[in-house]
């Protein structure tokens, strides 16, 4: 879920005042500053620190953002919440935004709670849940940081509200950057033709911004990364008969081609509308090395036709 995850930061680093205030629920409060979320001695991050100052003086609010609900996320959030305070020396305000609500049979913590030997160790937490959030009340409030997360909240997955979004969005500063995240939420409760009808994605202000380009880079990674948990997994059976570290080696090749298949589906359904599995046959018949361009050419290309031309002229060298 790396690109949800990515056009949330991305919202909170243009909006962090903004994001303050609303997670806060605080109107009279200063970002004093957007803080390394990183930690030296764990191999730990978080999605959005900020030192903010307000009535209760300077502190840090930390925000998670979880796209599924995971059950680990209240020991995940009270590490963060120590690790931030060890490093900052603040008292620090945590919250969670979930995108999309739980499994029917699993309940929503607000609070990390063990207790060992007698001791006790409680860790609270705010959590904000998109799917509650009426999206009209939302739209009322005219505040431009809450606008890509419409299509998630209660009423927010129609067409006309989705439209609505994106008049208001690019009236912003920011168009850009907030229309591709509107299109990545609607991507989720919207058919793709229809958010390409609402939605500027071929406009070069648009393929040019930063955020695009982040996701490029999540979508190549989380291709790779999943070519390999397939490779490893496939080469071990197929270790069993042909040697375990050639069966390993071919699995990972495998698996990395099967991966790489499966980005350009997705990238060309999200660009162009094509339907699932369309230029499924041609890919096959590419070399891995051929496919990891095709993807390049799948993120930057300016048309649907354009493709087709390169996929000719490698489907054909």
């Amino acid at each position: 879920m790396g690109k949800y995850d990515t056009g949330g930061k991305k919202i909170i680093h243009i909006y962090n005042q903004a994001w303050a205030e609303w997670v806060l629920q605080q109107q009279q409060i200063e970002v004093e500053e957007e803080l390394s979320s990183e930690f030296q001695f764990i191999a730990r991050s978080n999605d959005s620190l900020l030192k903010v100052k307000g009535k209760d003086g300077q502190f840090l609010a930390l925000t998670e953002l979880q796209f599924i609900y995971d059950k680990t996320m209240p020991e995940r959030l009270a590490a963060y919440k120590l690790l931030a305070y060890q490093k900052y020396n603040l008292k620090v305000f945590v919250s969670v935004v979930y995108f999309l609500p739980p499994a029917a049979d699993e309940k929503v913590q607000t609070a990390y709670r063990d207790e060992f030997m007698g001791q006790l160790t409680q860790v609270d937490f705010q959590v904000i849940k998109l799917w509650e959030m009426d999206a009209a009340q939302v739209l009322s409030y005219g505040n431009p940081m809450l606008y890509p997360f419409v299509p998630l909240m209660r009423g927010g997955d129609s067409e006309e509200v989705i439209r609505k979004c994106a008049r208001r969005i690019r009236q912003q500063p920011q168009a850009a950057e907030l229309e591709a995240i509107l299109a990545i939420f609607a991507s989720y409760v919207l058919d793709v033709k229809t958010i390409r009808q609402i939605v500027r994605w071929e406009m070069p202000i648009v393929q040019e911004s930063p955020l695009i380009q982040e996701l490029r880079t999540v979508w190549i990674e989380q291709g790779i990364e999943q070519g390999l948990e397939q490779g490893i997994e496939q080469g071990i059976e197929q270790g069993i008969e042909q040697g375990i570290e050639q069966g390993i080696e071919q699995g990972i090749e495998q698996g990395e081609r099967k991966a790489k298949i499966e980005s350009l589906n997705q990238i060309l359904t999200i660009r162009f509308g094509v339907p699932l599995g369309r230029f499924e046959m041609l890919f096959r018949q590419l070399p891995l090395p051929l496919l990891k361009d095709m993807v390049e050419t799948a993120l930057t290309t300016s048309d649907l036709s354009s493709f087709e031309t390169e996929l000719a002229k490698f489907s054909n060298s």
